[in-house]
């Protein structure tokens, strides 16, 4: 087997150098943040088992782990929970959502030192859940009014939170100018800055949506995620006629890692930002606000309005509470079965009777843990190699 530090550098070679020593230096953290970095090995070492061949294709996340799904507040003001990343979106057996989404079940809980037994019964709520509501092919969606337990007590939490507090931590309003903190948001060179601002400016002016005409104070280079640090990534300051500030998030699409091993035929795009917009509006209940392709230069970028809302479920302060943990199992498994549930019939997708069908039979279930299980262990085994290449300093000889 090929070194999989190589096949990591290789993978990412065409990503910005400054920023993908902050990639490396996060997944060297444990082997979960390992798992969220490098979806394309999963892609690369699983595309000719069984499991993905026969079985019936819609449109996927294409990178399902435990926090790919958060809060976010929709275009109709109401917070939702849900799958919240589409960069890896394809068309594909909806078997690889289900297998990798276990797989970071039995990653994370390792990582958070869940016992063997709550993970495997996490593991298998998760399934359960998302093979009943495949069964009944109808989708649902979790706001404030209809979560349950922790979920809702999380949504009720982020409701509070005001677009002041988000702006005060990210900006100096009164110079109209966001904070750079070497962490999240970066400088940018000034002719890189102006190029930025009148570009969007330009964009928004044509805009028929007449809720986001800002005007542009200013932009930074913006540090989020894991997967996709190294792509180009902006947030601007902006300001309605109101005198109201907001942020705006833009951030560079590239193609997905794993299209190059689905053997479905995929849609002809203008663009990666085409489909990861097209697949977020379609597979989320409700999308966030402003959600739109954009192109800058030669590249291609989706835009969302950034909301104090947009948050993660913090799983290390859950690890000591089982219980909470195996419902948001079960919310999960409800929502994938939703999303995928959306996507039938769409641009070559199939039908959720055949969804339906596929999901009647008890034999799947234990072939996605097993198959999930083994590729835990061979994730541990990757991220063991790759810390010790990163603490032996092989990252920093790179240019």
């Amino acid at each position: 087997m090929e070194d999989v530090v190589r096949r990591i550098v290789r993978f990412n070679e065409t990503r910005l150098p400054d920023i993908m020593q902050r990639k490396y230096a996060a997944m060297s953290v444990d082997a979960f943040r390992f798992f969220r970095g490098s979806a394309h090995l999963f892609y690369e070492d699983l595309h000719k088992e069984s499991l993905f061949k026969k079985q019936p294709s819609t449109w996927l996340c294409g990178d399902l782990h435990i926090e790919n799904f958060g809060s976010y507040k929709g275009d109709n003001k109401l917070v939702y929970f849900d799958v919240n990343d589409f960069d890896e979106a394809v068309l594909a057996p909806f078997t690889w959502d289900v297998a990798r989404m276990v797989t970071s079940i039995l990653i994370g809980g390792k990582v958070l030192n869940i016992p063997n037994d709550g993970i495997r019964k996490m593991a298998g709520m998760y399934l359960d859940t998302y093979f009943l509501y495949l069964q009944k092919g109808k989708s649902k969606h979790v706001e404030a009014e209809t979560a349950k337990g922790t979920l809702k007590q999380f949504l009720e939490k982020v409701e509070q939170r005001k677009m002041k507090a988000l702006l005060a931590q990210r900006c100096e309003l009164k110079k109209a100018s966001l904070k750079l903190d070497d962490e999240k948001q970066l400088s940018l060179q000034e002719d890189n800055k102006g190029k930025l601002v009148a570009a969007l400016a330009k964009w928004i002016d044509k805009s028929k949506d007449k809720r986001y005409q800002y005007a542009l104070k200013d932009v930074a280079f913006r540090i989020a995620g894991t997967g996709s640090l190294g792509l180009k990534r902006y947030v601007f300051l902006g300001e309605n006629m109101q005198g109201k500030s907001t942020l705006i998030d833009m951030k560079e699409c590239a193609p997905s890692s794993a299209v190059r091993w689905i053997k479905k035929e995929q849609p002809e795009w203008s663009s990666d930002a085409e489909r990861v917009v097209w697949v977020q509006r379609m597979m989320q209940d409700t999308p966030p606000a402003m959600l739109t392709e954009y192109k800058f230069g030669n590249d291609w970028y989706m835009l969302k309005m950034l909301q104090p809302t947009d948050d993660k479920l913090n799983y290390q302060h859950l690890a000591s509470d089982v219980p909470s943990l195996e419902q948001l199992m079960k919310d999960m498994g409800m929502l994938t079965a939703s999303a995928h549930l959306r996507m039938t019939g769409r641009k070559g997708a199939d039908t959720a009777d055949a969804l339906m069908e596929a999901a009647s039979g008890e034999g799947l279930k234990k072939d996605i843990l097993k198959l999930a299980t083994d590729y835990c262990k061979q994730t541990f085994t990757y991220f063991q190699h790759f810390a010790d290449a990163y603490q032996a300093g092989y990252f920093n000889s790179k240019e």
